[in-house]
């Protein structure tokens, strides 16, 4: 956000006017000067001659020319200062500007503007003209590339208008009707089921339950017809069911195969919302116990890269970055992970690139034994967010154990526990899970080298731990402190 001086504040005392202008792109300001200036929605020169003086300062606004006495004068020399006026000045550019944005949005929807065209043809009873446009926008409507909600929609308007038209006309045949009853029905059962989805993320991240009204009955209906429904509606019912029935893993290949068929019938936003909660569902299995889900999951996020769904305004986040990263290291794909990290460095936003790249090339350092150069990465490391400073510091945890760095590990064990604690956005379980991690590797520590000699009691709790994060590490080197017992006795 930028801090404007004093006497802009007291030109837009709430800086709305001037908050959205900064939004606009060149070509955006560029079309919004045409806007204020045509006399289709603009009559009013003051709001002209007001917009021309702000013009000068875009993108910033940052200058003492615009102070509201200076703006005042330079709109209306010679005249005393009234700030009525100059308040009704940028209420009327306000709302132009609200108006300009709203049409922008609106263009964003061709196939729902087309539908009025033919109502405002029927309107003048314009009949020829009508069906020369209804034959047209059934053409561009067809050719539209998705079969998604917004295509349902735009149809349900364009046959509506039909039928209101044929009725008029007293031409309206039977399956008129149900031509629009079925694209009503095929808009609401697509967002209806993409909206249940949402809210069963929602439920289950905060472990809430709330009644979702017509739920079983949407279901039910979609379930009965599943075969008839389009592949939107398919694809949305089989999500939803992953987490609802006993046969998920059924609805899971069928994603997958969707997925490679019906790619290019829904937009990206439709299968950024498939994929990721696809991944979700691969997450939960492999917590359950499934290890196979890891390679389920990384497939996943591969097909994403390959299609770009990862990428957003060309970046790619700093998390994504990390659970691929730790998900083809824990499959022990070395090279293809090395290949990723130096391949997509670039696809991080510049002000967090070195370190996110940093961070993961150190971690795969950690896995191929590395140790010192991992450490010597991490140590160069300026910037970390909550979450990756959490990972940073479990990972330094891991070399100091690797490295017997007992000094090191025992300091870090209690300030990353204190750190923990301190942070109010971490859930109990969540902060429970890092807090016993922390705990236990100063335990295995203790036992490595040989201050406790109670393995089997820690064992017992490892095991029986409900809440630890980075579980399959800590029995590993349980493991092998207890064969390393068992090969001294014998």
């Amino acid at each position: 956000m930028h801090f404007f001086c004093y006497k802009l504040l007291s030109f837009v005392k709430n800086l709305r006017l001037i908050r959205i202008l900064q939004t606009l792109s060149p070509a955006e300001m560029r079309k919004f000067k045409k806007y204020v200036c045509s006399p289709v929605h603009n009559q009013h020169k003051d709001t002209i001659r007001l917009f021309e003086l702000l013009h000068q300062y875009y993108p910033d606004f940052e200058s003492e020319e615009l102070d509201r006495h200076a703006v005042f004068s330079s709109l209306f020399p010679n005249r005393p200062y009234d700030d009525q006026k100059l308040r009704s000045l940028r209420k009327y550019l306000f709302d132009l500007l609200i108006d300009f944005i709203t049409d922008l949005e609106i263009e964003q929807y061709p196939l729902v503007r087309q539908s009025y065209k033919l109502k405002a043809l029927h309107y003048r009873h314009l009949e020829k003209e009508f069906i020369q446009y209804l034959k047209k926008e059934r053409k561009q409507l067809e050719a539209y590339p998705y079969r998604n909600a917004d295509y349902f929609l735009a149809k349900y308007f364009l046959e509506d208008e039909v039928l209101v038209y044929q009725m008029s006309k007293s031409r309206w045949a039977m399956d008129q009707p149900q031509s629009v009853i079925q694209a009503l029905n095929h808009f609401y059962l697509s967002e209806k089921l993409r909206y249940c989805v949402s809210m069963m993320n929602i439920q289950q991240i905060f472990k809430v339950e709330k009644e979702i009204p017509m739920y079983e009955e949407v279901v039910q209906y979609c379930r009965n017809h599943l075969a008839s429904l389009p592949p939107i509606i398919q694809a949305y019912y089989h999500l939803l069911s992953l987490n609802q029935e006993e046969d998920a893993h059924q609805h899971f290949v069928v994603l997958k195969q969707l997925g490679q068929t019906q790619f290019t019938s829904f937009p990206s936003d439709d299968w950024i919302n498939i994929y990721y909660s696809m991944i979700n569902y691969c997450h939960h299995r492999y917590l359950a116990g499934d290890i196979g889900f890891l390679s389920e999951m990384l497939d996943l996020y591969a097909v994403m890269l390959e299609r770009k769904l990862l990428l957003e305004d060309g970046f790619l986040s700093t998390h994504n970055y990390k659970n691929i990263t730790t998900l083809g290291l824990r499959l022990g794909k070395y090279e293809w992970t090395e290949s990723f990290i130096e391949t997509y460095k670039d696809y991080i936003q510049p002000q967090f690139r070195q370190g996110i790249y940093s961070y993961n090339l150190a971690h795969l350092y950690f896995y191929q034994q590395k140790y010192r150069q991992a450490l010597r990465l991490l140590n160069q490391i300026d910037f970390i967010d909550t979450f990756y400073r959490i990972s940073y510091n479990i990972l330094q945890l891991k070399i100091y154990y690797e490295c017997n760095e007992a000094e090191a590990l025992l300091s870090l064990c209690e300030s990353f526990r204190t750190f923990i604690r301190r942070k109010k956005e971490l859930t109990a379980s969540v902060k429970k899970s890092y807090t016993n991690f922390a705990k236990y590797v100063r335990a295995l520590f203790m036992v490595k080298i040989g201050i406790d000699k109670r393995a089997d009691k820690l064992k017992d709790k490892i095991e029986n731990c409900d809440a630890l994060t980075e579980r399959q590490w800590v029995l590993q080197k349980l493991a092998d402190l207890s064969h390393k017992a068992e090969k001294a006795v014998s």
